[in-house]
């Protein structure tokens, strides 16, 4: 039922390669899309919405790169999912958008507990239970 899309899987991959670094340590973005073979420029994109998240931290020049703005018990894949894809939803109708079959469905109520039961989930697993 949850579709992870490829932003939130390779944003989810890079909190947990910051995770695995020592205190102190940064992580350079173009050399571990290289390492990883990723698409820096799409990486790029990532980095920047999981820093305006302050989910990150990065610093510039030779010993730059980035780091984790906060524990790694702190986040959780919820919230970097709700960050990367903003409300996510199995049905059209439980993220506000109009439904054809509103006169007719029988199944909404359904569908939304079992997405609140994710979402319920999601918010407690944090990087420390991947890491």
């Amino acid at each position: 039922m949850l579709k992870l899309s490829r932003r939130v899987d390779l944003g989810i991959l890079l909190l947990t390669d910051l995770a695995r670094l020592n205190t102190g340590q940064s992580l350079s973005l173009s050399t571990w899309a290289q390492t990883k073979q990723l698409p820096y420029r799409f990486l790029t994109k990532i980095a920047l919405n999981l820093k305006q998240a302050k989910l990150i931290t990065s610093k510039e020049g030779r010993t730059g790169g980035y780091r984790l703005a906060k524990g790694i018990g702190q986040i959780s894949l919820g919230e970097v999912i709700f960050r990367l894809e903003g409300k996510t939803s199995p049905v059209a109708c439980l993220r506000g958008e109009a439904c054809v079959a509103f006169p007719y469905c029988r199944h909404k109520k359904v569908i939304g507990g079992l997405a609140a039961l994710v979402d319920k989930y999601l918010a407690k697993v944090t990087l420390q239970d991947l890491c």
